[in-house]
């Protein structure tokens, strides 16, 4: 059956989808994590009935304590900001994550290889990010602060749907996704889609 989609989220069709962990053996932005993930993504591609693969520093949905790990304050740059400003979700993901994930683009672009450490930072955010801190803007091209690290404002060349995984009427949470190419981690996981079922691979 086709994947479902219920606006305006992305809702993810499961049994189409495989997660692999990986651990390297790099330390924390170690460029040979980005030379790893790489191998892997070749690799995986090249198996029967693969159509497309994307890499996450966490599962394609956390929860619990872990999912609490990944939340980071917001605010865009020069606006003024209510106490911290917005906590959403702080995702590092690879070229092709999103397509993998079937997500929906609304404005500007997903990243690119180009989108590497010698860049300024960038960043993709979601559909209800974009809402909170550019409410009647195009989110596109403007420039945030992540309250970990202020001295780096990072650009935002793409706002995607809200994707959902899990019970329909649970509220979406605002979310930013950064280029694993800028920011390449020791161990992630591979989302892997195939064009039959997960369990064959």
């Amino acid at each position: 059956p086709p994947r479902s989609t219920l606006f305006p989220y992305t809702t993810l069709f499961r049994s189409r989808l495989a997660l692999i962990h990986v651990g390297g053996q790099g330390e924390w932005k170690d460029p040979v994590n980005v030379q790893l993930e790489r191998r892997v993504i070749a690799k995986m591609l090249s198996l029967p009935g693969v159509t497309a693969v994307g890499v996450s520093g966490k599962p394609v949905v956390a929860s619990g304590e872990d999912f609490k790990q990944t939340m980071a304050h917001y605010r865009a740059v020069g606006r003024p900001t209510v106490g911290l400003g917005p906590e959403p979700m702080d995702e590092i993901v690879s070229v092709g994550y999103f397509e993998t994930l079937g997500a929906r683009m609304i404005a500007g672009r997903t990243f690119t290889e180009t989108d590497d450490a010698a860049k300024p930072r960038r960043a993709v955010i979601n559909r209800t990010l974009a809402k909170e801190l550019f409410p009647s803007e195009n989110a596109v091209g403007k420039q945030i602060l992540s309250a970990f690290d202020p001295e780096h404002p990072i650009e935002v060349v793409g706002v995607i749907d809200d994707i959902k995984d899990g019970a329909l009427d649970l509220q979406p949470i605002p979310a930013v996704y950064s280029p694993f190419n800028q920011i390449p981690k020791r161990d992630f996981y591979v989302t892997v889609r195939t064009s039959q079922s997960a369990e064959f691979l």
